[in-house]
C-alpha cells in the first residue's frame, strides 16, 4: 500500500504545491504549459495493475492531513472506465470533485459503484447524513456497458442524471455547459451541484427575466448569487453587442469585488437568439483591496440600480443581487 498508493498520493500533493506557488511546468519538449493563475488542482493516483482492493484500503489506510484534498485512486480499468462515461472535461471535473468530496464520509467495495452511483443520482452525500454505503447494485449499468464495450458491441452511454433533466432553459444551458472550455468548470461544477429543486427555481428566475426583457425592452435585467467557487452573474440582455458584454461584466466585476471573491462568472442570455448562452465571461484573478474597484462597484451599483434580495433556491437559501437598466 505504501509503495503502490500512499507515496503517489504524497508525490500529488506535492505537484499541486510547486503549481499553487507558481512553479514553471514543461512538457515532455522541454516547453512551458500555461496554467490558470487560480487553479482548482485534483490529486489522482493512477495503478497500471488492477488492484479491487484499493477502494477499500485507501479509505481507512491513506494518511492525508484534514486540509489536503482526498484523492481519486484507479487503476487503469476504471480510467478506461471513467473516460468513456464522461467523455467531456466538463463531467470528468466534476466527478474527481464529487469523488473527492465523497472520500471519508461515502464508503463502497469498488469505485465502479461510485461511477454507478453518480450517474444515477450525483455523488453527493445528502445533508441530513453522515455516512453513507453504497452497494453493487449501483455499478449494473456500467458493466453492462462496459462488457459491451469491450466485446466490440455497439452500446450507447448510460446517461447522466444532469443528462436526462428536463426544465426549461436550464436544460439547455446545461447541455451547451457540458461541451465548454475547462476555464469555466468551476462554474459548471457549481450549477451541477445544485439540487433538482435549486435548478428548477433558477430556471424559473431566468425564464421571468427573459420574459420581463422582451416585454418591457430592457437592455439588461441581471441576478447574482454567490456560488461554492465564487459567484455566477447571470445577466439577459435586448441585444448581442459588446455594450451588454461590457455591462454584463461590469455588474460581474461589482459582486465579484464586494464578496472578495477569486472567482466570479458572467453568462450573457440575449433575448434576440435562440441560444442559451450568447457570451461566457470568466472573471478569475486574485482578490485585492483596491480603491479603484471600490469605487467603480459604487458606481455600476447605481447606475444599474443594484439591490439585494434575499432567496431561496431550493432547499438553500442565498444572497441575491439583482441588476437593472
Amino acid at each position: 500500500f505504501q509503495g503502490a498508493i500512499q507515496a503517489p498520493f504524497n508525490q500529488a500533493l506535492s505537484c499541486c504545491a510547486l503549481i499553487e506557488n507558481g512553479a514553471e511546468v514543461l512538457d515532455a519538449d522541454g516547453k512551458p504549459i500555461k496554467l490558470p493563475s487560480t487553479p482548482r488542482l485534483f490529486p489522482v493516483v493512477i495503478l497500471s495493475d488492477p488492484f479491487p482492493a484499493a477502494t477499500s484500503l485507501s479509505h481507512s489506510l491513506l494518511e492525508r492531513a484534514d486540509d489536503e484534498p482526498a484523492p481519486v485512486i484507479w487503476d487503469i480499468g476504471v480510467l478506461d472506465c471513467a473516460a468513456r462515461l464522461f467523455p467531456t472535461p466538463i463531467e470528468m471535473l466534476f466527478y474527481l470533485k464529487a469523488r473527492g468530496d465523497a472520500f471519508q464520509q461515502v464508503i463502497s467495495d469498488s469505485e465502479y459503484n461510485f461511477i454507478g452511483y453518480h450517474l444515477r443520482a450525483k455523488l453527493v452525500l445528502p445533508p441530513e447524513y453522515d455516512m453513507m454505503m453504497i452497494e453493487r447494485d449501483f455499478a449494473t449499468i456500467v458493466d453492462d456497458f462496459m462488457i459491451a464495450a469491450d466485446l466490440g458491441i455497439d452500446s450507447a452511454r448510460p446517461e447522466g442524471i444532469l443528462e436526462s433533466l428536463d426544465m426549461p432553459v436550464m436544460t439547455e444551458l446545461l447541455q451547451e455547459l457540458r461541451t465548454a472550455k475547462p476555464e469555466i468548470a468551476a462554474v459548471v461544477i457549481d450549477l451541477y451541484e445544485l439540487s433538482g429543486a435549486a435548478l428548477k427555481d433558477l430556471s424559473d428566475r431566468i425564464v421571468d427575466l427573459r420574459a420581463d426583457v422582451a416585454r418591457n425592452r430592457k437592455a439588461i435585467k441581471a441576478f447574482s448569487i454567490p456560488t461554492g467557487s465564487g459567484g455566477l452573474t447571470y445577466a439577459v440582455t435586448s441585444e448581442v453587442s459588446e455594450r451588454a458584454k461590457s455591462a454584463a461584466a461590469a455588474i460581474g466585476r461589482k459582486h465579484k469585488y464586494d464578496t472578495k471573491s477569486d472567482r466570479w462568472y458572467v453568462i450573457l442570455d440575449s433575448v434576440a437568439t435562440v441560444r442559451p448562452i450568447d457570451a461566457l465571461l470568466p472573471l478569475v484573478w486574485t482578490w485585492t483591496p483596491d480603491p479603484e474597484e471600490e469605487d467603480q462597484s459604487k458606481v455600476v451599483g447605481g447606475v444599474f440600480n443594484s439591490k439585494h434580495i434575499p432567496v431561496t433556491f431550493g432547499d438553500a437559501s442565498e444572497d441575491d443581487e439583482q441588476d437593472n437598466r
